[in-house]
C-alpha cells in the first residue's frame, strides 16, 4: 500500500506541475520492510499520535477536558448498542446532543503561538483529509477508525496505518462497512473556521 501511496505521489506531483498550483497534495508514505509473507518492519511514524487518542483516551481526553459536564465516549457507545435498530437514527441524535465535536482543539493546543502556523496546519490537514478520502475510496480501504489514523503534530498532516482491510473487504465483514472513508464530526470540526478561537 505504501507503494501504490508513493505512486499517487509522483501522480499529485505531476498535475501539480502542469496546473502551476501550489496547493501540495499528498499521502503521507513510511517505509515498509517485508521479512517473508507474514512479517516485516515498519518505519516508526515520528511526532504523530493517533487521533482516537487525542480525543477519547482512557482519561484525559480532548472530549473530557473541554466538555467536562457532556456524556462520556464509553456512555455514548452503550447507548446507542442498548438502541433497538428501529430508533437508532433518534438516539444517534441523542447522543449528538451530548456530546461535541472537539478535534479543533488540537490545533489551537499545538499551533496557537501563531495565526499563520494555525493556519497552515489546519489546511494541511484539510487538504490531506480530502486526498487520503479520496484514495481510500478508490482502493477500498476499510477499517479506518479513529486509532488507525494519526495526527502529524508538527505540521497537521494525518497518517493513515494498518491496511488490512483493502479492496473493498469492508463489505463483506460480518457487520459490513458502509461508508466509502472516515469523515465524522471531529474529523470535520477541525476544518471549520470557528471565530471563537481568537483568530
Amino acid at each position: 500500500m505504501q507503494q501504490v501511496f508513493s505512486t499517487m505521489n509522483v501522480l499529485l506531483r505531476n498535475q501539480r506541475t502542469q496546473s502551476h498550483s501550489d496547493k501540495r497534495l499528498r499521502l503521507v508514505t513510511y517505509s515498509c520492510i517485508p521479512l517473508s509473507p507474514a512479517a516485516g518492519v515498519l518505519e516508526w511514524v515520528d511526532n504523530t499520535i493517533p487521533i482516537g487518542e487525542y480525543l477519547t483516551p482512557s482519561k484525559g481526553g480532548a472530549h473530557v477536558r473541554y466538555y467536562p459536564g457532556e456524556w462520556s465516549h464509553p456512555l455514548c457507545r452503550l447507548h446507542l448498542n442498548h438502541s433497538p435498530l428501529n430508533v437508532l437514527r433518534e438516539s444517534y441524535d441523542e447522543v449528538c446532543k451530548h456530546f461535541s465535536p472537539a478535534f479543533r482543539f488540537f490545533f489551537l493546543e499545538k499551533f496557537s503561538h501563531s495565526p499563520q502556523l494555525w493556519h497552515g496546519a489546519r489546511m494541511s490537514y484539510t487538504r490531506s483529509c480530502a486526498v487520503n478520502s479520496m484514495v481510500g475510496h478508490i482502493l477500498g480501504i476499510g477499517d479506518r477508525h479513529t486509532n488507525n489514523i494519526l495526527i502529524h503534530e508538527h505540521t497537521g498532516e494525518v497518517v493513515h496505518i494498518d491496511f488490512g482491510i483493502v479492496f473493498e473487504q469492508g463489505k463483506v465483514l460480518p457487520t459490513p462497512e458502509t461508508v466509502p472513508f472516515r469523515l465524522t464530526r471531529d474529523l470535520v470540526d477541525a476544518m471549520v473556521r470557528h471565530s471563537n478561537l481568537g483568530f
